[in-house]
């Protein structure tokens, strides 16, 4: 396996998964496809293929990250601000060592990490 970068993680494997569940919930609420894409930054496919499990299912959430995203799409709708809601979504998902696991999944980790499995060294308080 090769080194993967924890951005790249982000990158391929929660970003996707973030927009799968966005758009789930949205269509809970009632949004179209269409509405979801424009309030998402997506074309109406992507929001098609997430919501058919076609994209984004490289990972599963638990239900306290699942809880978090239901609590960040409340926020998206009242703000409209969603790199923020994503942004603090990634902080929570690294700091509770689920990227790092996806990490060992995918990727090769950086020995750091096998040298000190309990800590998470691409989480910083410069990073947060």
């Amino acid at each position: 396996m090769k080194a993967v970068m924890p951005q790249e993680i982000e990158v391929w494997y929660i970003l996707p998964a973030l927009r799968r569940e966005f758009s789930k919930i949205l269509v809970e609420k009632g949004l179209s496809q269409r509405e979801i894409a424009k309030k998402l930054y997506l074309t109406e496919a992507a929001v098609s293929q997430y919501l058919h499990g076609k994209r984004g299912n490289d990972l599963e959430f638990d239900e306290i990250t699942a809880n978090d995203i239901r609590g960040s799409v409340e926020i998206f709708l009242k703000t409209g601000n969603l790199v923020g809601e994503f942004q603090q979504l990634c902080t929570k998902i690294r700091k509770s060592k689920l990227l790092c696991k996806i990490h060992e999944k995918y990727g090769t980790l950086p020995e750091e990490c096998k040298l000190y499995p309990n800590e998470i060294i691409c989480v910083t308080e410069e990073n947060n």
